[in-house]
């Protein structure tokens, strides 16, 4: 029951310091693309890989119980030492583990 709590805790830690960016009008007159007016948006940038993991499973339960379209942000690695993109690769790591199809483009997973 501890570890439950803890885990809790960290859970909601998280999630105070996630920005949740609004989804980008988009098309020339200037409304949401359909996949866009439902998505919830969140943004991985600043997070550590083992920070964004556990927030990236609670993202993803709350994927399945409200079935909206989920984009993450995840940056392209540009300012990574390494010049590649952790984030990407754990989280596009997750979602093949768990058979869930996605697309990247831009720094954004989108499911």
């Amino acid at each position: 029951m501890e570890s439950r709590k803890v885990t809790d805790e960290i859970f909601l830690q998280a999630m105070r310091e996630m920005r949740f960016v609004p989804a980008k009008e988009g098309g020339r007159s200037g409304k949401p693309k359909p996949s866009e007016k439902e998505a919830l948006v969140f943004d991985f940038h600043g997070m550590t890989v083992e920070k964004a993991l556990g927030v990236l499973e609670e993202i993803l339960l709350r994927r399945e119980r409200e079935k909206k379209n989920i984009h993450l942000i995840v940056g392209q690695g540009n300012h990574s030492p390494s010049l590649h993109a952790p984030l990407r690769q754990m989280v596009e790591s997750v979602l093949q583990e768990k058979g869930i199809s996605y697309t990247y483009q831009k720094g954004v997973i989108r499911l």
